[in-house]
C-alpha cells in the first residue's frame, strides 16, 4: 500500500487494520442479520473461508474470490537454554510433538524426545528440564494450521476433535494463553524451557531458536532450509485440493505434510477475500475507488511490490508459483467494475507522456521517504544475512564441543556474543528509523485537487476536501 500511494500521481490513502483472520473474515462476510453487508472491500488471511461461509457469501451478489498471495512457514520455536537451532539442536516428530502439545510429555529430557536428540542431556547439563507449552488465543491461522498438521501427522495422539482455529477449553490448563505473534514471541522468550509456534518469518525476525521437523519424506529440516531449497513453494504444486478458478470453494486447501524432500511440514497461504461485482457498492466505491482497489490487487503479483515481503518476511510470494499466479490472474479478470472505471497502468520502464497521466501507477516515481525506505530494507537484509552467518558459525562450533562433550564452545564466546548484540541493536536502530519515516509519511497532507483514499472498508473520491478524523481513524481489515 504504501509503495502505491508514493508512486501513484494523486495523493492517495490506503489503510488496513491487522485484527487476525477470524475478525478479517467476519467483517469481509459482515453480519447475516444485514444481509451479509461487509464491512470492508476485502479481508485477508491465511485460512480460507470454511463451507458454510463461502455458501453464504455465494447464495448473495455474484459471489466471491480468494486470490493467493503469498505462502509462509509456520515453525515451532523453544527458549530451551543452550539449545541452539540447526541439526546440532532439537528435532521433532509430529507424534512427539502431539504428545507435548497435549501435556503428555512434561519433560524435555523424556526418553522419548532423547530417542530423537541425544546431544540433548549434554546441551542442558541438567537431569530434567520442565516443558512450557505455548498457544493462541482469540481464533488463529496458525493455530488452525499446526492442529490440522498435529492430526495429519498423528491421529493417534491428536484427533479431529483438536483442530480448530481456537479450541479454548480443550487445551491443557497448564499451556501459555498468547495473544497475536507478538504475545507468542514474549510468552516464549520470558519462559526458558517453553515450546511454541509462529509465522517463520516472525519468528527468525526476532531471533527465536527454531524446532527441526521431520518432514513427510522423513528427512529433518528447517523452515529456513526449506525455504531456500524451494520447498515453501512446492507445498502448493503437490497439494490436491487447489480449486482451478477463484471463485471456487477452497475450505479444503491445506499445505500440510506434503511430499517433496525438502518440503517444509507447515504451509499456510495468505489470501485476499473479495467480491466479485463491484457496481453494487454504489456511490460510496465509485469507479475512481474501484480502479484504486484493481490497482492494488493487480501489484500483488507484480515483483517490483510483493517481493518486498520476501525481502522483510520471508514469505514466498504466490506469482513464484504458474499454478497460483495463473489461478490469481484469471480470478482477478472475473472482477465486475463500474464501466467507466479508469484501470491503472503499471510503469515498469519510462513511457514518455504516458508516465505522466493519472492512472500509473510508476517505479519512475519515487519520493524521499520512499527511497530511504528502500535503502533501510537493503540494510536491515544485509544485517539478517549477517546474523545467519554468525549464527551457523556458533552451531558449528556447538556441534564440534557436543562431539567432544565438551561445553566450553555453549554460547559462552563473548566475542561472539558481543557481535551478535552489536548487529541486533542495528537491526532495531534501522527498523526504528524506517518506521518514523513512515510514519512521518502517512502524517503528510492531501493538496492535489482530486484525492482517493480508503478508509474502514470505504473509498471515496474527494475534491479539495480533506478527510475527517473519523475517516482517518477507519481503516481496512486485512
Amino acid at each position: 500500500m504504501d509503495s502505491i500511494m508514493d508512486r501513484v500521481k494523486l495523493p492517495t490513502r490506503m489503510t488496513y487494520r491487522a485484527v487476525g483472520s477470524s475478525t478479517g473474515i467476519k467483517e469481509f462476510m459482515g453480519k447475516q442479520e444485514d444481509g451479509y453487508k461487509q464491512l470492508n472491500h476485502f479481508g485477508s488471511g491465511d485460512i480460507p473461508l470454511d463451507a458454510e461461509e463461502y455458501a453464504a457469501i455465494s447464495a448473495i451478489d455474484s459471489g466471491m474470490l480468494h486470490l493467493p498471495v503469498v505462502l509462509g512457514a509456520i515453525s515451532l520455536f523453544h527458549s530451551i537454554p543452550n539449545v541452539p537451532s540447526g541439526s546440532a539442536g532439537l528435532n521433532m516428530t509430529s507424534c512427539t510433538l502431539a504428545r507435548i502439545f497435549k501435556c503428555d510429555i512434561t519433560d524435555w529430557l523424556h526418553p522419548d524426545i532423547k530417542a530423537q536428540n541425544p546431544q540433548l542431556e549434554t546441551l542442558i547439563g541438567e537431569d530434567s528440564y520442565p516443558i512450557k507449552v505455548a498457544r493462541r488465543v482469540l481464533g488463529s491461522s496458525s493455530t488452525s494450521s499446526v492442529t490440522k498438521y498435529l492430526n495429519t501427522g498423528c491421529p493417534e495422539h491428536w484427533p479431529a476433535d483438536m483442530v480448530s482455529k481456537e479450541l479454548g477449553d480443550k487445551w491443557h490448563p497448564d499451556t501459555l494463553p498468547c495473544e497475536g505473534s507478538g504475545g507468542m514471541t514474549d510468552c516464549i522468550r520470558q519462559t526458558p524451557g517453553t515450546i511454541g509456534y509462529i509465522d517463520a518469518g516472525h519468528g527468525h525476525s526476532q531471533n527465536l531458536v527454531e524446532i527441526e521437523l521431520k518432514n513427510k519424506d522423513g528427512n529433518f529440516i528447517s523452515s529456513l532450509q526449506s525455504d531456500d531449497r524451494g520447498g515453501i513453494g512446492y507445498a502448493a504444486e503437490a497439494s490436491d485440493f487447489l480449486p482451478a478458478d477463484a471463485d471456487r470453494d477452497f475450505s479444503k486447501v491445506e499445505l500440510l505434510n506434503q511430499a517433496g524432500a525438502n518440503t517444509w511440514p507447515i504451509v499456510a497461504m495468505s489470501y485476499i477475500y473479495v467480491r466479485k461485482d463491484w457496481t453494487k457498492y454504489g456511490d460510496e466505491f465509485g469507479p475512481d475507488e474501484q480502479a484504486l482497489l484493481m490497482g492494488f490487487l493487480e501489484a500483488l503479483y507484480e515483483p517490483t511490490y510483493i517481493d518486498e515481503c520476501k525481502e522483510l518476511f520471508g514469505f514466498t510470494p504466490a506469482y513464484t508459483n504458474e499454478k497460483l499466479k495463473t489461478l490469481a490472474k484469471n480470478g482477478l479478470q472475473q472482477i465486475i467494475m463500474n464501466e467507466t472505471a479508469t484501470k491503472y497502468v503499471f510503469e515498469s520502464k519510462t513511457m514518455a507522456y504516458q508516465g505522466q497521466e493519472e492512472n500509473i501507477i510508476s517505479v519512475k516515481r519515487r519520493s524521499n521517504a520512499e527511497y530511504e525506505r528502500s535503502q533501510l530494507t537493503k540494510q536491515v537484509k544485509d544485517l539478517k544475512d549477517q546474523l545467519k552467518a554468525l549464527q551457523l558459525s556458533q552451531e558449528a562450533n556447538l556441534m564440534a564441543a557436543t562431539k567432544t562433550e565438551s561445553k566450553t564452545k555453549m554460547y559462552t564466546d563473548g566475542e561472539a556474543q558481543k557481535v551478535t548484540i552489536s548487529l541486533i541493536a542495528s537491526i532495531v536502530a534501522i527498523i526504528l528509523s524506517a518506521l518514523a519515516i513512515m510514519s512521518m509519511c502517512s502524517r503528510s497532507g492531501n493538496t492535489a485537487a482530486t484525492t482517493a483514499s480508503y478508509s474502514g472498508g470505504e473509498a471515496n473520491t474527494r475534491t479539495a476536501v480533506p478527510p475527517t478524523k473519523r475517516e482517518q481513524a477507519d481503516n481496512f481489515n486485512v
